[in-house]
């Protein structure tokens, strides 16, 4: 667990201050320069960038996970496995851009009425979505390395800061609308050069020629393998990213750009997770392809406990502070209206970082294929919860749809992996944990409303902040829930006293 804390410091490290560059992008500088129209319009293409590239990579970074140890050999540069999935990838883009050029009159016909923005920029997503499957396969390939703290800069800082500065050039009225829709789209693909460049930097880029000797005893198996992963990210894209695809097709653009600074302040208590599970699923796909489910069961409870710490601490910090929050964003009136998305959101993200790795163990388990069927149904479920909800609630009816699929979701695969495994994420520290949470959010009562001006909303939050960070801290090393995070403690006290 050592290695996964170390690699996953350094990726959270640069993941938050990615996060602190998104916040004043997204919550300060966009919504201060653009309309919520206009904001919803730059996001809604990238959520439908990222449902495409979900259906259309074809497991192919699950591939990389899954197999990666088989080709791994350095001097023979991995057997040519970074060129067979480049190959994969492509090929499958080739396939996406036959489908989605297919369907250019479906998609006219529902996003006409409502979000005509989108039609006008249909072309674009053909980009992003190419950009995406490239992203998607080298971040495999370099997860697979143990390098994650560079393509953590690239995703997280590089392009925040190119997306902020796009952004303000039209602002300042350097570029008119359409060239800052395409500046903004060409973005990101940045990430996939700049990875591109690192690989090429360390001597790792091997666009070497394949062993097939090596790739055809497994090749249908990963194909197989690839075609169950890609029905299931089909699943999981359908319950992450489609709201707000219908949230365009019921209301318009403005409600998506109200819709989507709800989930991005909720999104925040995710970011940990992201770290840890990125290093931490090819050691889980590792172990379960040795049997060795008493590393899996060790790693599916470290993770899910470290998960849910900073999950709660998150959320407790955001929920305590979101009043003064709204109060200093522009526009902070009109975003307040996604409260309750905000709410429904980050409670959903708390149950389903406490479930741990339940979805990789099953994933890259010989039950992968009911994963994907549970998965899929989930996802066919969160269509017409939105079908329904959306239009009786509005955009807090598809948070609503969210949280009853991703929620239903987190409970059948941890009793799945239960029923098969006998592996459970949760532990007397489990409980604690929530203690710990509990104490901070009631601690936060101590501070009280200071006023509304700029200054009393900062302070506000500076001081709520401290005394839940001081609390949860606090009772969090006092009680010993995680020997990682004082073994962390200890270590840096010793450092403090020898400076």
């Amino acid at each position: 667990m050592g290695i996964v804390i170390r690699q996953s410091l350094k990726a959270s490290f640069v993941t938050y201050f990615g996060v602190a560059i998104g916040s004043v992008n997204q919550l300060w500088v966009a919504t201060k320069i653009l309309t919520e129209a206009e904001l919803g319009l730059t996001r809604s293409l990238f959520m439908m960038g990222l449902l495409f590239y979900s259906i259309f990579n074809f497991g192919g970074p699950s591939i990389a996970d899954r197999y990666f140890s088989r080709f791994r050999d350095d001097e023979a540069r991995h057997h040519g496995f970074l060129t067979f999935l480049l190959l994969y990838t492509g090929f499958y883009f080739l396939l996406y851009m036959a489908v989605y050029f297919g369907g250019k009159a479906w998609f006219t016909a529902y996003y006409q009425e409502k979000s005509p923005e989108l039609v006008d920029n249909y072309f674009l997503l053909v980009w992003l979505t190419g950009f995406n499957l490239l992203q998607g396969v080298l971040e495999s390939y370099c997860r697979n390395l143990q390098r994650i703290a560079v393509p953590a800069v690239l995703r997280e800082v590089v392009v925040k800061l190119a997306n902020m500065g796009v952004i303000i050039a039209y602002g300042l009225h350097w570029i008119d609308f359409e060239t800052f829709v395409t500046l903004y789209v060409l973005s990101y693909g940045l990430i996939s050069l700049g990875l591109l460049v690192y690989l090429a930097g360390m001597g790792k880029l091997y666009l070497a020629s394949i062993s097939w000797d090596l790739v055809r005893p497994v090749l249908k198996d990963m194909i197989r393998f690839g075609g169950v992963a890609a029905l299931g990210a089909v699943g999981t894209s359908l319950c992450k990213y489609l709201d707000q695809s219908m949230i365009g097709h019921y209301q318009g653009q403005r409600e998506a750009g109200i819709f989507f600074i709800a989930y991005l302040i909720a999104s925040m208590i995710e970011i940990p997770r992201k770290s840890l599970t990125q290093i931490a699923i090819p050691l889980v796909a590792q172990s379960l392809m040795q049997e060795d489910y008493a590393s899996t069961q060790n790693m599916h409870r470290k993770v899910a406990l470290h998960q849910l710490l900073a999950g709660l601490f998150l959320f407790v910090g955001i929920w305590t502070s979101l009043g003064d929050l709204f109060g200093l964003m522009p526009k902070g009136d009109v975003f307040r209206e996604g409260t309750t998305v905000v709410l429904l959101f980050s409670l959903t993200s708390l149950l389903d970082m406490s479930g741990g790795m339940s979805s990789e163990i099953m994933g890259y388990s010989r039950y992968y294929k009911v994963s994907t069927a549970l998965v899929l149904l989930l996802g066919v479920a969160n269509i017409a919860l939105n079908h329904v909800l959306i239009p009786a609630f509005g955009f807090t009816g598809a948070a609503m749809a969210t949280a009853i699929t991703i929620t239903s979701y987190s409970i059948a695969r941890g009793a799945f992996v239960w029923w098969k495994f006998r592996i459970v994420p949760f532990s007397g520290e489990t409980l604690r944990a929530a203690g710990v949470g509990l104490a901070a959010y009631a601690a936060s009562f101590l501070v009280p409303d200071l006023g509304h001006d700029t200054w009393t909303h900062l302070l506000g939050i500076a001081l709520r902040g401290s005394v839940v960070t001081l609390v949860f801290a606090t009772l969090l090393i006092y009680f010993r829930i995680s020997p990682e995070v004082n073994g962390l403690f200890a270590t840096v006290m010793k450092r403090v006293k020898r400076g």
